[in-house]
């Protein structure tokens, strides 16, 4: 037998809420409400409301005491609501209930419990259920705690109830209270009615349970039953969240084949999230399916993505119309662009493409960069021919009446450099002579840094001495890198027309890029410890110290003068510079070098 006294965790009411802030009531309590953090509510009254529009209040809808009187007013005036039959209030409970007006709902169990004398029903604990849906107010503890005090109250849940909690636990996820539920319905033999079990998977939704619930979804399309549209939207929402377009696309695929409408926020983040992610095939499905269609128009930001997908994935047609899009827009086209392009050409293996683009480029007053050229030279490195095949190419476009810019020229010697092929390098250097740049071309110092790698490659100091005399003639300034090669070449490549020995020149070389302010590397740093003997310690020492200055690591550094630094250490003695030009080891002036490509 049902108990008589109403639970007290029930009398709930904020009146403040409905009739303002003055109204004062101390005989209706207000305990705290927990808030959801989840903020979509998946069912089917809410889903007949349009999106961000509070839906009526079914308050607004009482019969009023004067036409003349505004409703809240009237709510004021008899906030009891004694103008309505108690089984009108019932109605308005429901109606309210099914809303997920918790605020209204609250306030007419309290009604119908203090002044109606209602006992505790199963009518109106399913209204306080209900009321659970909605996202801000409701929670799985309010749940829990309803169905406790029907327990107390020896209160049977049947099918309808069974379903609210289901319902609410799509909107606030508990898998411990979910899986209670469905072996409570199973062991009462009552059967999951469709819109139960897509609160289920709505649930496995939003838990990240994804697996389940596309598993649940496959098992209910093979009995035959028609999932809603809703459902498939916060399943590929979740998935573009996560990030799983593979399976997102897969659904939407699908969807297609069975001809159902897709809605175009579906779409429009299908192409946002794909190209974000640089996800090919959902970009190239979207932009097939809508934007080629002029069915949506997408934002320059999402066209740059998809710009750079294509780059990634070689799709020189989707690359070309995102491109011819962007110029419709009369976008001012920015190197980054170009860039993107070229890497869709280069990565297509389509090297001509890639150069005319690079020609364009330089057309339209852009400077292309090291970087808009990284993806041909990923290019060229793939086969010993295509250096020549490049060199090729730019002949043909300078016959073509086109200007190809010298990083184009840059971009082949540094692969022929690579494939060991100097003197390849050295004839597209020539090209620069013969006005394939333009006629005020000029060799840059990533032209030479280039050519040097290829003589150091191939110990061709005489070849690096005729660079650096170029330089010199043409008052190229040469960087860090320079020096390094030109050492690098000058202790492998040996003497060179010169009476200088190679660590002569070496140090040469050092000398002057240490007076410019340059910092050699730690393997220029090394080669040249290489060449100090046991007797050369004090210029090892100098070397050391060098490097600890410059923020160089040198633990691990060993040679024969080890020991002999050791010994000779003066803790108070000035140990000479390398700028003193002095022979550290006899203390007699080292032997000068007169060359005439010394590049200071």
């Amino acid at each position: 037998m049902a108990s008589n006294r109403w639970p007290e965790s029930l009398l709930v009411s904020r009146p403040q809420q409905i009739f303002g802030e003055d109204f004062e009531s101390s005989s209706y309590p207000s305990p705290p409400c927990p808030l959801s953090r989840s903020t979509l509510a998946h069912t089917k009254k809410t889903r007949k409301l349009k999106q961000g529009t509070p839906s009526p209040s079914v308050l607004d809808r009482l019969p009023r005491r004067s036409t003349e009187l505004p409703l809240k007013q009237q709510i004021r005036n008899d906030p009891k609501l004694g103008h309505l039959s108690t089984e009108a209030l019932f109605d308005v409970l429901c109606a309210e209930a099914e809303q997920g007006h918790t605020v209204e709902v609250e306030h007419i169990v309290n009604v119908l419990v203090k002044e109606r004398n209602e006992k505790p029903s199963l009518r109106l604990f399913q209204a306080l259920l209900q009321t659970n849906v909605d996202p801000k107010s409701g929670s799985a503890e309010r749940v829990e705690a309803l169905l406790a005090d029907m327990k107390r109250n020896r209160i049977e849940l049947d099918s309808r109830t069974y379903h609210i909690v289901l319902q609410v636990l799509a909107v606030h996820p508990d898998y411990l209270l979910r899986i209670s539920v469905l072996d409570a319905m199973r062991q009462r033999w009552y059967s999951i009615h469709p819109d139960g079990m897509y609160n289920v998977v709505a649930g496995l939704i939003r838990e990240r349970q994804f697996e389940l619930a596309l598993e649940k979804m496959t098992r209910l399309r093979e009995e035959g039953v028609q999932l809603p549209s809703w459902l498939y939207d916060a399943t590929i929402y979740c998935l573009f969240e996560i990030e799983e377009l593979d399976t997102a696309l897969d659904i939407i695929k699908e969807r297609v084949a069975r001809g159902e409408s897709i809605s175009p926020t579906v779409w429009y983040l299908l192409l946002e999230t794909g190209s974000r992610c640089l996800h090919h095939p959902s970009t190239v499905y979207a932009w097939r399916k809508r934007i080629e269609l002029n069915y949506l128009s997408p934002s320059d930001g999402i066209l740059l993505n998809t710009l750079q997908t294509a780059a990634r994935a070689g799709d020189t047609s989707l690359a070309a119309d995102t491109f011819r899009l962007l110029g419709n827009r009369h976008a001012d086209f920015q190197t980054y662009h170009y860039d993107s392009l070229i890497e869709s050409y280069a990565v297509a293996s389509d090297a001509r493409m890639a150069f005319s683009v690079l020609s364009i480029m330089t057309a339209a007053g852009r400077t292309p960069t090291e970087s808009s050229t990284r993806s041909i030279l990923a290019l060229l490195r793939s086969a010993r021919h295509r250096p020549a095949e490049a060199h090729a190419i730019l002949l043909s476009l300078h016959a073509e009446g086109r200007i190809s810019p010298v990083a184009a020229v840059d971009v082949i010697i540094a692969a022929a450099v690579e494939h060991g092929h100097l003197d390849q390098a050295l004839d597209t250097y020539r090209l620069l002579q013969s006005e394939v740049c333009g006629p005020a071309a000029r060799p840059t110092t990533i032209t030479f840094n280039a050519l040097l790698a290829g003589c150091v490659t191939a110990r061709r100091k005489d070849v690096a001495m005729m660079l650096a005399g170029e330089m010199l003639a043409l008052d190229i300034a040469p960087d860090a890198l320079t020096y390094d090669r030109l050492i690098s070449v000058s202790l492998r490549g040996g003497s060179a027309a010169s009476s200088n020995t190679p660590a002569d020149d070496a140090f040469r070389y050092f000398d002057e890029m240490r007076t410019r302010g340059l910092v050699p590397s730690s393997a220029t740093y090394r080669q040249l410890l290489g060449q100090c003997s046991a007797s050369d310690h004090v210029m090892a020492s100098a070397l050391i110290d060098d490097m600890r200055r410059n923020g160089l690591d040198v633990r691990g550094i060993r040679g024969p003068w080890s020991l002999e630094m050791q010994q000779h250490a003066a803790p108070r003695q000035r140990r000479p510079s390398l700028r003193d030009g002095a022979d550290e080891s006899t203390g007699q002036q080292r032997r000068g070098v007169t060359l005439p490509q010394r590049l200071g």
